[in-house]
């Protein structure tokens, strides 16, 4: 059990590097793809999105998003536009050409991950499936209480 953390470590590690290669599609970057899904969630919501709250939605800094916003623009998938009441604000929303290109992406995403499943049968994937959920549940859980604690870690070895 003393490995566990390190494997587990190096597993997910493994993961982000597998899923790293699945790129979206020819012209588009994960974090593109990521702020496409962004909008078009909010958009579901009647929700309008400045730079600022993608910002922090996707945990990015500020020039980062606009450097994304100005690619996805030139690229047809978004358009920026005013406040009508405040010049100064800017949203950004999906063009019809980004959604139905979001939407191809997000079928071929879906395909593939149906593809992996049906190999792996359906009681395998459902518990994985819950054992990520909690996974993930007490990492959450454990960055709210305030993790990192490094000194603690260091005195106790815990390090991957």
């Amino acid at each position: 059990m003393e490995d566990f953390p390190r494997e587990l470590f190096l597993s997910l590690v493994r993961a982000k590097t597998l899923l790293g290669h699945l790129r979206p599609a020819e012209n588009l970057s994960h974090a593109e793809y990521r702020l496409l899904t962004i909008l078009k969630q909010h958009r579901a919501q009647e929700n309008l999105r400045q730079p600022s709250e993608i910002s922090r939605e996707m945990g990015l800094p500020k020039p980062a998003v606009s450097k994304l916003l100005a690619s996805l623009e030139e690229k047809g998938y978004i358009e920026r536009y005013c406040d009508s009441r405040d010049h100064r604000i800017v949203y950004a929303r999906l063009t019809a050409n980004g959604e139905q290109d979001l939407a191809e992406v997000q079928q071929r995403y879906r395909n593939f991950y149906l593809r992996i499943f049906e190999e792996m049968g359906e009681e395998d994937s459902r518990e994985m499936l819950r054992l990520i959920k909690a996974f993930f549940s007490r990492i959450e859980e454990e960055i709210q209480k305030g993790w990192p604690v490094p000194d603690e870690d260091a005195e106790k070895g815990n390090t991957p």
